[in-house]
């Protein structure tokens, strides 16, 4: 139950990141690059790296992360990756080789960084990593925008008394980049979102009688 259980939180993380775009669709046809590799480091209660890959071309986002977080003394690693293509999107843990498919359609930046959901919170323009960027500030965060890409984000997780800092450390433009990012490892057993919630219902349901 606690492995189903964390399965099921992981994906409630993934989807509210790929749920951010699916009202009005951004045109990312005027953006300065097609493609782009950006690194991050996280510090903080988080702590690791990430590296986002964009193919405009082929309309197609990959994100890799190795994450160490740490709560209430309880450390847990992470080594996950995401790929999205503005109509599928899989949630993928490398360790435990599972991955959570469900649908979501839109452009594959706003999807995946959803700039438009801090409208109401702009703040400023600021330089990061000789990037102008629009800064937006909520109650617990604090979020660096370039052309819709999230580079510099100061996070508090509510209830949780949770701090931590994810930063891009480096941005390559136009480079190419290998297909076999945009797929899915081998040895992956996939399911999906519907299946996964009835899973976690049933289970719950056996465990209160």
């Amino acid at each position: 139950m606690k492995k189903l259980t964390f399965i099921v939180l992981s994906f409630l993380s993934f989807y509210l990141l790929t749920s951010s775009g699916c009202t009005k669709a951004v045109d990312t046809s005027n953006l300065p690059f097609t493609s782009a590799i950006i690194k991050y480091m996280y510090t903080g209660a988080r702590n690791g790296s990430e590296t986002v890959y964009i193919d405009l071309k082929a309309n197609k986002i990959a994100v890799e992360k190795s994450i160490t977080t740490t709560f209430q003394g309880i450390v847990d690693k992470d080594e996950t990756l995401d790929i999205y293509d503005g109509k599928v999107a899989y949630g993928i843990h490398l360790g435990r080789k599972q991955a959570i498919k469900m649908v979501r359609k839109g452009k594959i930046i706003p999807e995946m960084f959803g700039e438009k959901n801090y409208s109401g919170y702009y703040k400023e323009e600021d330089s990061f990593l000789g990037k102008i960027c629009k800064v937006y500030q909520t109650p617990q965060a604090t979020i660096y925008f370039w052309n819709g890409i999230s580079l510099k984000e100061e996070m508090t997780v509510p209830l949780m008394n949770v701090e931590y800092r994810k930063e891009a450390i480096s941005i390559e433009l136009n480079t190419r980049i290998p297909g076999k990012k945009f797929k899915l490892p081998s040895g992956i057993k996939v399911t999906t979102t519907e299946k996964l919630i009835k899973e976690f219902k049933k289970k719950s349901k056996q465990l209160r009688k």
